[in-house]
């Protein structure tokens, strides 16, 4: 037996009204709820668009930097090899200048040493554009002026003398056999001691 429901009835105040049969005060406040949902969605601003912005920037602010260190590591490097070169050359002229009265140097050997040290420096140079320090003029070979011999002499001999001192702080690199022996006494003895294997039986047992 089938039983027939009836539908509820719905109220006035709950019923759909149609936009034609609406009095003036109603079709007001929907006019005025769709012009104020209409202006909400017109002025909206998607968040992924917003977001995909910001990290492009982003990116592109970091990859500037990572390339600005990269280029300044670089500028750092060259000159530093610059300096390495000029003070390898400046230390090559002073062992040239550190000779024997008895065995001059010709204007000749001035002129080559002068050139190879320029050309050791122009690679470095002309890529980076580094300014150059001038060189300074060599000494006069065999000057009979006394006053000028003895302060050369006296610079040379500070300058030996620094070098030397600078040698004797570095010490020596390599352990010598002593050192060596004294230190495998030692492992063997601490490995002795460490091991239960090699340890020593009690002779007072």
């Amino acid at each position: 037996m089938t039983v027939a429901h009836s539908t509820l009835a719905i109220p006035a105040w709950g019923q759909i009204q149609d936009v034609c049969s609406m009095n003036t005060e109603c079709f007001r406040a929907v006019h005025r709820r769709h012009y104020v949902h209409r202006q909400r969605v017109l002025s909206a601003r998607g968040d992924y668009a917003n977001h995909a912005e910001a990290s492009a920037v982003e990116a592109q602010r970091h990859r500037q930097r990572a390339e600005s260190m990269r280029a300044t590591r670089r500028r750092n490097l060259e000159e530093s090899t610059i300096a390495q070169r000029r003070e390898n050359v400046r230390l090559v002229e002073r062992i040239w200048h550190i000779r024997s009265p008895a065995v001059p140097r010709s204007d000749m050997q001035h002129k080559r040493m002068a050139e190879s040290a320029r050309g050791a420096l122009e690679p470095q140079a002309s890529r980076t554009q580094a300014p150059a320090s001038p060189a300074k003029a060599p000494p006069a070979a065999g000057s009979m002026n006394i006053q000028l011999r003895r302060r050369d002499a006296q610079r040379i001999d500070s300058e030996n003398a620094q070098l030397l001192e600078r040698l004797m702080r570095v010490g020596p690199s390599v352990a010598t056999k002593k050192t060596l022996g004294a230190k495998y006494e030692e492992h063997r003895e601490m490995a002795s001691r460490i091991s239960r294997v090699r340890r020593p039986a009690d002779t007072d047992l």
